[in-house]
Formats: C-alpha cells, sequence, structure tokens
C-alpha cells in the first residue's frame, strides 16, 4: 500500500485511512486472506428451520390433542367442585338462619339455586345434571339442608359427554362429594 507524505496510509482510492481501522473495525477478508466481504455461515439453514418447526408443530399437537380428549372430563369434574362448595356454602346458611334452605335445579335456565340467600350456580354449556324419575324441563328440588346441619339428596348425577360423576353424601354431617362412575 502506498504511503502518503504524513506517513499514513492510502486506500485504493487515494483517501487516507485511520491508522486504528484495524483495532475497532477489523477488515473483513475472504477466506483466502484477500481484502473483500467475508461469507459468514453464522445463520440456520433453511432445511434446520423447517425441522425445528416440524418438531414444535407436532409437540403442540400431542399437547393440545391430549387436552382436548379430556376437556369433558375436567368440565365435569371443575363443576362437580363448584357445586360441592356452593352445597357446603347452603348449608352453612341454614345452620346460620336455622331454617331449612332447599336447593333446586332450574334446567331451562341452566342454574342451580338456593332459596334462602337466592344465590346460584350456572352449569358450564357441555355440563348438565341428570336425575332419575324426573321430567326433563322442569325445576326440582335435589338438596335439603336442615337447621342442624344435616342433609337429604336427591340421586342425580353431573354428566359432562361420557364422563358421570354420581355425589356421595354423609347426612349426619352434611358433606357431599363426587365420584367418577
Amino acid at each position: 500500500m502506498p504511503r502518503s507524505e504524513a506517513g499514513r496510509i492510502k486506500s485504493a482510492f487515494g483517501v487516507p485511512r485511520s491508522p486504528f481501522r484495524g483495532l475497532y473495525y477489523p477488515e473483513r477478508r475472504t477466506r483466502n486472506g484477500e481484502p473483500g466481504t467475508v461469507n459468514n455461515n453464522n445463520g440456520f439453514t433453511l432445511l434446520e428451520m423447517l425441522v425445528v418447526l416440524l418438531i414444535i408443530t407436532v409437540a403442540t399437537g400431542l399437547f393440545l390433542g391430549m387436552n382436548f380428549r379430556h376437556k369433558d372430563s375436567v368440565a365435569a369434574r371443575s363443576f362437580a367442585s363448584e357445586l360441592s362448595q356452593f352445597m357446603r356454602t347452603a348449608r352453612s346458611y341454614a345452620i346460620l338462619e336455622g331454617r331449612e334452605n332447599l336447593c333446586e335445579y332450574h334446567p331451562l335456565e341452566s342454574k342451580v339455586v338456593e332459596r334462602l340467600k337466592g344465590r346460584y350456580l350456572r352449569l358450564p354449556d357441555n355440563v348438565e345434571l341428570v336425575f332419575e324419575d324426573k321430567e326433563k324441563d322442569q325445576k326440582h328440588i335435589f338438596a335439603s339442608f336442615f337447621e342442624d346441619g344435616s342433609l337429604i339428596v336427591d340421586s342425580f348425577a353431573v354428566r359432562a359427554g361420557e364422563h358421570v360423576l354420581l355425589p356421595q353424601t354423609d347426612p349426619l354431617l352434611g358433606k357431599v362429594r363426587f365420584r367418577l362412575e
């Protein structure tokens, strides 16, 4: 490279270059050592990207597939848990008020109502309460809680798709639990 009068290195166009260029911005070189652009192979190839996308898609499909298969079971168990808590609260109201509290099912409105306080619990879209020997569209009482904490529960089931949960009650203690049938 030719040097200028001041001892600075000149570029190919005759413009002086900074002597600090190599310290901060190293000169790019090709594979054979010539100055020029460098062919960096630091990125991913299209094939590698497609393989990663395929793995992510398969894993997501397996995860969502398992969850959709258990969707009805999860809905039934979740509602049974909410109904159990609702019935415990209705029992507490009966004890506190010192009188009977009735829980009734309103199939047309798709909700369960307790009479003392008027609280209600809506059923999810794919969940239903099924009763033996009852007409499907009429509302009816399915649980009676007494002032001493005891209860009487009609035979019913919580159904979502193929999954059925049956209540287990302790009449003296007033506890209600659900088990998978």
